[in-house]
Order: structure tokens, then sequence, then C-alpha cells
């Protein structure tokens, strides 16, 4: 029992306490409806003290013992609500810290796998930012190569550098000169428009690779674990 648990409780209430066990899964699940009700705590319509003038037949439309146990039983309800979340939370974080598992050959308690969880999704992230780079990178070439290299592109920028060299040209008998000529506008052309990528790792060809392997590592750990919560049981001293 937490401290800060402990001192809302009154001796009715410490009565009225049941030992119960249940799974690490079970409790998690128990845990969450607490920290809903948590929310819920601060109810603007529940009364824990209220006043009075002289000796009335009725305090908000209740007897005088009706409203005082009205407000027994708005605050029991509430300190149960505290108690039991603040009971759970301690008895599963206990049992994280001590409870073993093995992953991939790798020994965590559950909280340090919870932990390398989180970081694998983390890194997840990662590499779906580098395959969206790759994935632009690799379109933008396509589209750009599509549009500059083309045949008629080509061709179009060769007849007009010929065009602009029509004086040089006309005095050139030889045809193989031409031809060498009209060879390199268009070899310089390419070189010039050519779109390629800058993956100074290698990203496209590793990238699908290592998303694979750690979405396959994910599995494993969340496999482990929730084999484990189904597995483990905690004893806890909860109120109804």
């Amino acid at each position: 029992m937490s401290n800060v648990s402990a001192m809302y409780l009154t001796e009715e209430l410490k009565g009225q306490m049941a030992t119960q066990e249940m799974t690490v899964y079970a409790a998690l699940s128990k845990r969450k409806i607490y920290r809903d009700r948590l929310q819920k705590l601060l109810d603007p319509t529940a009364k824990f003290v209220g006043t009075k003038i002289g000796n009335p037949a009725e305090i908000t439309g209740l007897s005088e013992e009706d409203f005082i146990n009205k407000c027994k039983s708005n605050y029991d309800k509430a300190v149960a609500v505290i108690h039991n979340f603040h009971t759970l939370n301690a008895a599963i974080t206990k049992s994280n810290a001590e409870t073993i598992i093995t992953i991939d050959g790798d020994s965590f308690t559950v909280a340090e796998a919870i932990v390398r969880y989180d970081q694998l999704n983390a890194e997840i992230s990662f590499l779906n930012k580098i395959a969206e780079d790759v994935a632009k990178a690799s379109a933008t070439v396509t589209r750009t190569n599509t549009d500059k290299l083309s045949e008629d592109t080509i061709t179009k920028h060769v007849t007009k550098v010929m065009e602009a060299l029509s004086s040089t040209v006309a005095t050139e008998t030889d045809t193989d000169a031409i031809n060498v000529m009209m060879d390199k506008i268009r070899a310089d052309y390419i070189t010039n428009n050519t779109c390629t990528i800058i993956d100074p790792y290698d990203h496209m060809s590793k990238i699908e690779g290592k998303m694979e392997k750690l979405r396959e590592y994910m599995s494993q750990f969340n496999e482990a674990l929730n084999i484990c919560n189904m597995q483990t049981v905690i004893t806890v001293d909860l109120l109804p």
C-alpha cells in the first residue's frame, strides 16, 4: 500500500480490503479503468461535506442521515479509485522490474523490454523517413530523366546546337567529322542533364532489409511481452 493512498483510508475501508491474485494482463486492464475513473474523480455534483442551519428536515433533498451516508459513500468511492489505481500501478511496476524475458537470445527485465520496444518504434520512424527520401529521390530521377533524356528532347537539342554552329558546319565537308561533333553534343547534353541519386550509405539497397529486420524484432518483443503479461501473476489488496 502506498503512503499516498494509505492516508485516505478509514478503518472501515481497511476492513473491506480483499487480497486478489491476477495476471499482469488483467491488472493492466483494471489499471486503465481506474486511470479513467481518476479523471472523473472531481465530479462537481459529488458532495463530501455540507452545511445545515438548526435541525432541518432535509439537506439538499435528503434527510440528515441520508446526506451523511451519501457524503461517506462519495468519499469511499473516490478513495477506492485512488487506492486501487496506486496499488495496481505499484504491483505492475514491481513485477516489470523483476520479471526476466528473453528475446532473440538477449535477456531483459520487462521494464527494460518496454523501453526498448518504445525505442524500436522511434527507429521505425527513422527508417520510414529514409525510405520516404529514397522514394522521393527515385521519383525525381525517373520524372526528370523521362522529361530531359527522351530521344525527342535530345534530338531537338542536338539540332538546335548544330543550327547555331551552321557557319562552322557549312565549311565542314567531312561527314565523319560532323557526326563526331553531333555525338559530342549529344554526349555532353546527356552528361549535363542526367539526374542521379546521392545516396552516401547505399540506403536504396539496404532500407527494405533493415525495415523487415526491425519489424520482425518488434514482433518478437510484442509477442514476448504479451505472453509474459498473460502468465505472470501478481497479488494485490484492493477495495471493492
